[in-house]
C-alpha cells in the first residue's frame, strides 16, 4: 500500500503536482464564470484534446467578456467555435499556437478585433467568419500559415485581409463573399488555393493586386461589380475552370497572360466561362497555348474580337461543352469566330484574288483553288491547322490571268476530328489565307 501511495505520488509530479494540471474532454462555456473556473481549476492544461464552444446563454445572465481563463492553452485539438458573445478581442487565447478543427466566428456583434490571436500558426481545420462580424480587417491573424480546409470569410464590415500576411496554403476552398474590400493585399504570401477560389460580391474591389503569389488554384470564380481586370493573377499558371461571371464592369482579361495549362485531376474538363460581363470587349490577355475542354461564352455584349489563338484552337476542335451567343457581332457563334481566326496572322493582304472550294467540305470530296489576277508565277500553297502547324505544301506554275487547280488528296483532312483548317497561298508578293471548314 505505501508503494502504490509513493507512485501515485509520482505520477501526480510529473502532472503538476495535483489533478489541477489534467484537461477535461469537452468544454461548452456559456458562462463567463465557467471561463474564469476553467483556468482556477486547469492551471497546468496546455493542450485539451477536445472541442470548445463559446456561447453566451439565451438569458444573458453572465455574458462572457473575456478568454483570461484560457491564458496558459497553447493546443486545441478539436474545433473551437465563438458563438453571440460579447467579446471585444480575443486575449486570453494570446498562447494557442495549434487548432486542430474548425475556427469559426459568428454573431459577436462586440468583437472588434481578433488581437490576442497572434501566436496562431496552423488551423486542421477551416476558418469561418460569419456575416455579423464586426472587425474591419484580419489584424491578429498575423502569424497564421495553414489553414487545411476552407477559408471563408464574409464579414460585412470587412475592408481589409491585413493580417493574413503569414498565410500560404488553403487546403480546399477559399471563399470572400458579401464585404467592403477594396483590395486583397493581406495575401502576399499565398502560394496554393488547393481547391475553389470564390469571390463574390466583393463590391468596392477593382483588380486581384495582392494574389501576386498565387501558382495554383482549381476552379477560380469571381463576381465582383466593380472588377475591372484580373491583374494579380499574373503567376498563376494552372488550373481547373475559370468562371468569370456577372463582372459588370470588367473590361479585359489582363492578369492572365500566364495561364497556360487546366489541369484535370479534379474535374473531367478544364473550360474558360466567360458569361455576362457586359463591358467586356478584350480577350487578347489568353495565353496562345491555352488548350481547353469546354468553353462558354454568352453575354458579353460589347465583346466583338473572339479570334485569339486560344479561342480559335479550340472551336477548330471543340470540346463537349460549347456554349457562344449573344456578345457583340463577330463572337456570336464558333462559324463567325472561326472566320475571322483565318485573317489573324498579320501576312494577309487586303485583296481577295484566291477562293478555295467547296467550303464546308465533307470528307472525301476534292478541294479546288482558284488564283485570280495578282497572283504570278511560282505560288506556294500551304495546309495550315489553327495552331500554324504546317500539314504539307506543294506548288502551282501561274502564268495566266486566272488558273484553277485541284488540290491533293490529303487523307488526313478526312480523318482528323479538326473542324478547321487553313489554306496559306502566297508568291513573292502576296500573301493569303484562307479558313476552310469541315463538315
Amino acid at each position: 500500500m505505501k508503494r502504490l501511495k509513493i507512485s501515485l505520488l509520482y505520477v501526480l509530479m510529473l502532472a503538476g503536482g495535483s489533478t489541477t494540471g489534467q484537461c477535461p474532454d469537452f468544454y461548452f462555456f456559456y458562462k463567463q464564470v465557467q471561463i474564469d473556473n476553467f483556468g482556477a481549476q486547469y492551471p497546468d492544461c496546455h493542450t485539451i484534446s477536445a472541442n470548445i464552444r463559446i456561447e453566451t446563454s439565451q438569458d444573458m445572465s453572465d455574458p462572457i467578456l473575456n478568454l483570461n481563463g484560457f491564458s496558459g492553452v497553447d493546443s486545441i485539438l478539436g474545433y473551437v467555435d465563438v458563438l453571440r458573445s460579447s467579446l471585444t478581442d480575443l486575449h486570453g487565447f494570446d498562447s494557442l499556437r495549434y487548432i486542430g478543427g474548425r475556427l469559426k466566428f459568428d454573431q459577436n456583434p462586440l468583437l472588434t478585433s481578433f488581437t490576442g490571436l497572434e501566436n496562431l500558426r496552423y488551423i486542421g481545420g477551416s476558418l469561418q467568419i460569419g456575416p455579423e462580424s464586426p472587425p474591419q480587417n484580419m489584424q491578429g491573424f498575423n502569424g497564421l500559415e495553414r489553414v487545411e480546409q476552407h477559408l471563408e470569410i464574409s464579414a460585412s464590415s470587412m475592408h481589409s485581409l491585413a493580417g493574413l500576411e503569414n498565410l500560404r496554403y488553403v487546403g480546399q476552398n477559399m471563399v470572400l463573399r458579401d464585404m467592403p474590400l477594396y483590395s486583397l493585399a493581406g495575401l502576399p504570401n499565398l502560394d496554393t488555393v488547393q481547391y475553389q477560389l470564390v469571390l463574390v460580391r466583393l463590391h468596392r474591389l477593382k483588380n486581384l493586386e495582392g494574389l501576386e503569389n498565387l501558382h495554383a488554384a482549381a476552379p477560380v470564380i469571381l463576381e465582383c461589380d466593380s472588377l475591372l481586370n484580373l491583374t494579380g493573377l499574373e503567376h498563376l499558371e494552372s488550373g481547373v475552370t475559370i468562371t468569370l461571371a456577372y463582372n459588370q464592369q470588367l473590361q479585359s482579361l489582363q492578369g492572365l497572360e500566364h495561364f497556360s495549362a487546366f489541369t484535370y485531376d479534379t474535374y473531367p474538363w478544364g473550360a474558360l466561362v466567360l458569361l455576362d460581363n457586359p463591358r467586356l470587349q478584350d480577350v487578347s490577355a489568353l495565353h496562345p497555348g491555352l488548350h481547353m475542354n469546354g468553353l462558354l461564352l454568352s453575354g458579353n455584349t460589347t465583346l466583338s474580337t473572339c479570334a485569339v489563338d486560344a479561342i480559335c484552337s479550340y472551336l477548330a476542335a471543340p470540346g463537349d461543352t460549347t456554349l457562344i451567343g449573344q456578345n457583340g457581332p463577330g463572337c456570336n457563334t464558333g462559324e463567325e469566330i472561326l472566320e475571322a481566326c483565318s485573317v489573324g496572322t498579320g501576312e494577309i493582304t487586303t485583296t481577295d484574288e484566291c477562293s478555295v472550294f467547296p467550303n464546308p467540305f465533307s470528307a472525301g470530296q476534292a478541294l479546288a483553288i482558284t488564283l485570280e489576277n495578282d497572283f504570278i508565277g511560282q505560288v506556294k500553297v500551304e495546309i495550315v491547322n489553327l495552331n500554324g502547324r504546317v500539314f504539307n505544301t506543294f506548288f502551282i506554275e501561274k502564268n495566266e490571268r486566272k488558273v484553277t487547280r485541284v488540290l491533293p488528296d490529303f487523307p488526313y483532312l478526312d480523318n482528323a476530328s479538326t473542324m478547321g483548317w487553313m489554306v496559306r497561298i502566297s508568291d513573292e508578293l502576296h500573301v493569303q489565307t484562307k479558313l476552310i471548314l469541315k463538315l
